[in-house]
């Protein structure tokens, strides 16, 4: 069975690991910003995928 994400970073130098966790906490604020934003400005799923051209999954 392969690795998992976890043991792949874990193999890592720790400047890597570093790095790694510092982006993941940025990227996991932008997506808590938009969640908090999508309410704020009213619109719903279906019509930010539909500006976004994307499918109403996606935006979820």
């Amino acid at each position: 069975m392969g690795r998992t994400l976890n043991e792949i970073i874990a193999d890592l130098p720790p400047e890597r690991q570093e790095m790694i966790e510092e982006r993941y906490q940025e990227l996991k604020q932008e997506v808590e910003s938009l969640r908090e934003l999508r309410p704020i400005v009213g619109a719903a799923q279906v019509d930010i995928a539909s500006t976004l051209h994307v499918k109403p999954p996606s935006i979820s």
